[in-house]
């Protein structure tokens, strides 16, 4: 660096126009500059982290003053023994399969039950996924429905 120096200092007619030289700097990695900030909180909706429930009471309050769609997603053996009023029975194992079946109530809010609310839980999860955000699981399920006094078909 110094022989450089020494090189430019002799080969230049003017002492101000002389400048050290540098070593170039390594180039570095191409970056894609992102020019959108994202928006704000308060602008975008929060999807739910899980599915609402509701329990045996409200739903029963809910079926008197409305005639909502309620899913029942236990085995065809237990929708026989008992189930609410008015219920449509698809497992939880076939719902994938036939969410066709319930496509006009993908904008409703409804409520999906099974024997305890385990069942219905994981049916909600996966209805949400699906698109159906109005699924709402029922605690406590047909048992709680049945121990509550509510009526069953």
């Amino acid at each position: 660096m110094i022989v450089l120096l020494s090189l430019t200092l002799a080969c230049s007619t003017s002492p101000q126009n002389v400048t050290p030289a540098t070593p170039a700097a390594p180039a570095a990695p191409a970056v894609t500059a992102v020019t959108a900030e994202p928006p704000a909180v308060a602008s975008v909706p929060a999807a739910p982290a899980a599915a609402q429930d509701i329990d045996v009471a409200q739903l029963k309050t809910w079926l008197d003053s409305k005639t909502p769609f309620v899913l029942d997603v236990r085995t065809s053996q237990e929708f026989a023994q008992g189930h609410v009023p008015g219920a449509v029975n698809i497992s939880v194992q076939d719902l994938p399969k036939r969410l066709d079946e319930i496509a006009s109530h993908k904008g409703d809010k409804f409520a999906v039950i099974c024997a305890s609310g385990a069942r219905s839980a994981a049916a909600t999860s996966l209805l949400h996924k699906a698109g159906y955000a109005g699924a709402t699981n029922v605690k406590g399920g047909t048992r709680a429905w049945i121990t509550a006094g509510y009526p069953v078909d």
